[in-house]
């Protein structure tokens, strides 16, 4: 019985690790990502606090932490004076089984904290420049158990690269959407300023022809290229009509359409109008 309890958890610790990385990668903000990943490290470790490190500038700043009693979050440390800040310097893991027995450790960081045991890991992701962990009694991590923070940071650094890139994609694409905005609005003040020109320098009569050629225009233009154009395909056969109106002077001059109803998307309308 004891041996299949055993032979089970490398399964299940797999099970949990396969679990937390789905769940970082479909993290949406960088704030869920770091609130993931801290959450799943510490659990994997079975460590009574977890920690996440970014360096800024000299110092080393706890922008996460997962714990029942929190001890670092907004916190800061010189980076030359704490083990995290000796991880990130070195790019190694730091291990200190009891702070009490390591000379490497500034008690008086730890001074009045349950902290016994510490370990760090460094992560090269973007915001992020470690992970820390703490027990409450003297303990050391398996390589095993420190491979999968690794992982997980590998993980994690990947989706936030990916949110970067998704984020800076977005921005560009509002940004042009804005400056498509100001072009439309702009044009249609041009068009309406030419009407009114019109209106002052023409005989009536050739004035209202020309107002009417223009207002044809604004219409095929709104169906190519307005704010509705993106929802639903236009149909191919009303904007010809539009573009023409101008032109039918009744029974003199007759226009008549004819062909299958054809719906094309604004690009494609586009492609053709020009």
């Amino acid at each position: 019985m004891g041996n299949e309890v055993s032979g089970s958890l490398p399964a299940i610790i797999s099970m949990r690790l396969l679990g937390a990385m789905e769940s970082i990668s479909t993290a949406r903000t960088y704030e869920e990502i770091f609130r993931r990943l801290n959450s799943a490290a510490r659990a994997l470790l079975s460590a009574d606090s977890a920690a996440l490190i970014r360096q800024e500038g000299d110092v080393c700043l706890c922008i996460d932490e997962d714990a029942f009693n929190p001890l670092w979050i907004g916190r800061s440390f010189p980076i030359d004076a704490c083990l995290s800040g000796l991880s990130i310097a070195s790019n190694e893991k730091v291990i200190v089984h009891d702070i009490s027995q390591d000379e490497r450790t500034l008690n008086t960081i730890y001074e009045g904290t349950y902290v016994r045991a510490v370990s760090v890991v460094p992560l090269s992701s973007l915001g992020l420049s470690a992970i820390g962990f703490y027990w409450a009694k003297p303990h050391t991590p398996t390589d095993n158990e420190l491979e999968m923070v690794e992982v997980l940071g590998r993980v994690a650094s990947t989706t936030l690269s990916l949110l970067t890139e998704n984020t800076r994609a977005a921005l560009a694409q509002r940004d042009a959407e804005l400056a498509r905005d100001e072009l439309r609005h702009r044009l249609k003040n041009a068009y309406a300023s030419a009407i009114g020109v019109a209106s002052l320098t023409l005989p009536k009569e050739t004035a209202s022809e020309y107002a009417g050629r223009v207002r044809a225009l604004v219409s095929t233009y709104d169906a190519i290229d307005g704010p509705g154009s993106a929802l639903a395909p236009q149909q191919l056969g009303t904007c010809i009509a539009n573009a023409l109106s101008p032109y039918q002077r009744g029974p003199d001059v007759p226009i008549s359409l004819d062909g299958p109803i054809v719906a094309l998307k604004a690009m494609r309308l586009a492609q053709l109008a020009f």
